[in-house]
């Protein structure tokens, strides 16, 4: 086996366990590079707790999750929810999502009541 073989083959596998690493620490953070999901935004007044990660459902079925939470820039005090959507679910544009407990401890979802326009998000 000669020196440059060997060299090759470290450096591949250094690569690899490069990208295994990046791939690992985004999956940890909830981001899976592998999957298409469609991002959608939501203005409230109030938010009542609700955490990043959070679940989306329709229908008590878990679609995607809250991505980030921030104050409008307008300095209406009014807060932006942005959330995303892993599935492949067309979402008619006249859809509500209401702020809800998903549970007896008061954790907060998002329930998204689907419309029925004709146009789509």
């Amino acid at each position: 086996m000669s020196k440059d073989n060997s060299e090759i083959k470290i450096g591949l596998v250094a690569l690899s366990v490069a990208l295994i690493l990046i791939w690992g620490i985004s999956f940890l953070k909830g981001k899976n590079i592998f999957t298409n999901s469609t991002h959608f935004y939501s203005i409230y007044n109030e938010v009542d707790g609700m955490q990043s990660s959070a679940p989306v459902r329709i229908n008590g079925f878990t679609v995607g999750k809250v991505t980030e939470i921030f104050f409008h820039p307008d300095n209406s005090g009014k807060i932006i929810v942005k959330y995303e959507i892993h599935e492949d679910f067309t979402i008619p544009k006249n859809t509500i999502a209401n702020i809800y407990n998903a549970d007896l401890m008061g954790t907060k979802a998002i329930q998204l009541n689907i419309g029925n326009a004709a146009v789509y998000a």
